[in-house]
């Protein structure tokens, strides 16, 4: 076994996160920058980020191409890529969810290019946090206390949710035994529920009564009127999808995660974390 064993962990999130990688995907010396970085490496993860620069969705796909590009390039021994479902593929092009599909674009690029890398890929759910973040989904206290959750779809729409700390038990897990995984795509979900369950369970944790409300595009697009069109369009289509399908297919067995190692519910979550929803 080697005595000394090199993670690189490479992602850009963020809105300066965003200018950095725009700026620096025209510069001719990134790759060789890339190189440098991934010197030496056993294994890389590698994450893009959609959210860094929305309105110009291909250069996340440029820099998940660059990632493999480089890491091929050294022979990096393990190469573990978080990414999505093609959305825009399954839906035969009726729905436009970039934030998904292009993370699906570059692995189908990894795999077709370079299939004799080892490559694992890991692919995350929707994440508590988004509800608590600087950018919190639409969730406000009523005038007479009730937490109101609110989504663009059904009250029987499907959520497929992680806690995004359980990421990290995930790839070191996988990052013991990699050549058990190669290859394959390994969901990190903790629960399927619908999103009136799930408003439940946030009252019966945390006695705080609560109800789930189903927005229309009118008022969802009023809550997201400080993004652009075109990515408000991305996430009512994101949500189209969740409704019926939440984060992956029906065929999709998405509990292949939970059995590498145990990941948090949206009960044990509330619990961890002690949130309580808006004051």
């Amino acid at each position: 076994m080697d005595q000394y064993r090199l993670v690189t962990v490479v992602g850009s999130t963020g809105a300066q996160g965003g200018a950095v990688v725009r700026s620096l995907l025209k510069m001719d010396n990134f790759k060789d920058d890339l190189l440098r970085a991934f010197q030496n490496s056993w294994a890389i993860f590698a994450m893009t980020d959609f959210w860094a620069t929305p309105t110009q969705p291909e250069i996340e796909i440029e820099q998940g191409k660059l990632m493999a590009d480089v890491a091929a390039k050294l022979n990096i021994k393990y190469f573990i890529f978080s990414c999505a479902i093609n959305v825009n593929k399954l839906s035969d092009g009726k729905l436009n969810v970039p934030q998904f599909s292009d993370k699906a674009i570059v692995r189908e690029y990894i795999s077709q290019t370079y299939p004799e890398m080892k490559t694992i890929y890991v692919m995350p759910s929707f994440y508590f946090q988004n509800w608590t973040g600087s950018y919190p989904l639409p969730i406000k206290k009523l005038k007479d206390g009730t937490i109101e959750f609110s989504l663009p779809m059904s009250l029987h729409g499907k959520l497929h949710n992680i806690d995004i700390d359980d990421l990290g038990p995930i790839v070191s897990h996988l990052l013991q035994n990699p050549e058990n995984f190669i290859g394959q795509d390994i969901y990190v979900c903790g629960e399927e529920v619908d999103f009136e369950e799930f408003v439940r369970i946030f009252t019966r944790v945390t006695g705080r009564q609560a109800q789930a409300k189903t927005m229309t595009e009118h008022e969802f697009r009023q809550w997201a009127q400080d993004l652009p069109e075109n990515v408000q369009n991305y996430l009512l289509d994101m949500f189209k999808w969740m409704e019926v399908n939440g984060c992956y297919t029906p065929e999709i067995d998405w509990r292949n995660g939970q059995m590498l190692t145990k990941l948090n519910t949206f009960e044990t979550w509330l619990i961890k974390s002690g949130w309580m929803g808006p004051d």
